[in-house]
Parts: C-alpha cells; sequence; structure tokens
C-alpha cells in the first residue's frame, strides 16, 4: 500500500514591516546569566493536530529556561515561554531577547 505524503503547510506568515532591530547579530554568547535569551518555535505533529512549542533558551548557560505548549502559533505561546523564564530566573537588567523573524 502506497503511503501519500502530507501536503506542505505553511507555518509562517511574515508581516510587511521589517521587525525590531538585531541586537545579537549571530553572536549567540553572553557573559552573565540572564542578559541574552534567545527563542524559537517548533512544531510536533499529533495524531489530533499540531502542537507548537515555544522555548526560550540562556544564551550563558545553553539551558532552556522556558517554554510553553499550545494549539496554535500566536504570540500568546512565545509571550507565555518569555514569562515562564521571567518568574523561574534570574533575568538581567536590559536583557536581550532575540527570536528568528517570523517569530510571534
Amino acid at each position: 500500500m502506497a503511503v501519500k505524503s502530507r501536503p506542505f503547510r505553511a507555518t509562517t506568515l511574515h508581516g510587511d514591516d521589517a521587525g525590531a532591530a538585531d541586537l545579537v547579530g549571530r553572536d549567540f554568547t553572553a557573559t552573565a546569566p540572564g542578559a541574552r535569551l534567545v527563542s524559537d518555535i517548533t512544531y510536533i505533529h499529533t495524531w489530533a493536530g499540531f502542537a507548537y512549542r515555544a522555548t526560550v533558551i540562556d544564551c550563558y548557560s545553553r539551558a532552556v529556561i522556558g517554554w510553553a505548549v499550545a494549539e496554535h502559533m500566536r504570540t500568546g505561546l512565545v509571550i507565555d515561554a518569555l514569562a515562564m523564564a521571567r518568574r523561574n530566573h534570574t533575568l538581567a537588567p536590559g536583557c536581550i531577547f532575540h527570536s528568528v523573524r517570523g517569530t510571534q
């Protein structure tokens, strides 16, 4: 029995604006904990559909310090992950939060 592949599904919709300035410049190092954070969203295919996971990583320790899972990929998903990071870890004053273009 042949397996039919699923059609391509776009998961990121880019807006017309250029977004925020890139303060990281592809330098993912940090001199102190909580000074520079990076984030990304990935999707997980389940029997019930897609689940989306946002993670927040501290560049100093390379540890995941915040995460959230939802059935959508809207701004609230990233905000929930960042809120978890803020609740459970000390963030430096002036902390930089970086996510790829298209991350909600």
